[in-house]
């Protein structure tokens, strides 16, 4: 194997022009996959950073209870399992407009 090597490193004839086009066909293909991947994870980066952007925008609107946010009231029984007790909780819902993120808060 080692002489197999030693022969070809020393050898004087070159390469036939079909192994050249192989070799570089190999190459182009190799390349236009690894751009074609590097596109598509920009692609993806760029998605989930809109899509964070939309959510913590959310969040924000539903901390300020700006405009975009509906706010609704909602009243929830809760019935012990002897049944003798019932308790009434009341809830404010607080809701994006532009995302649907819900927030729930008792009110006190």
């Amino acid at each position: 194997m080692i002489e197999l090597i030693k022969n070809r490193i020393s050898s004087k004839k070159g390469e036939s022009l079909a192994e050249v086009l192989i070799g570089v066909l190999i190459i182009a293909v190799a390349l236009l996959l690894l751009s074609s991947m590097i596109m598509s994870a920009s692609k993806l980066v760029d998605t989930g950073q809109k899509e964070m952007k939309e959510f913590y925008n959310g969040i924000s609107n539903l901390d300020q209870k700006n405009s975009n946010t509906e706010i609704g009231n909602t009243v929830v029984t809760v019935t012990y399992s002897d049944g003798f007790k019932n308790r009434k909780i009341n809830i404010t819902t607080y809701k994006d407009k532009a995302t649907g993120l819900k927030v729930y808060e008792k009110k006190v």
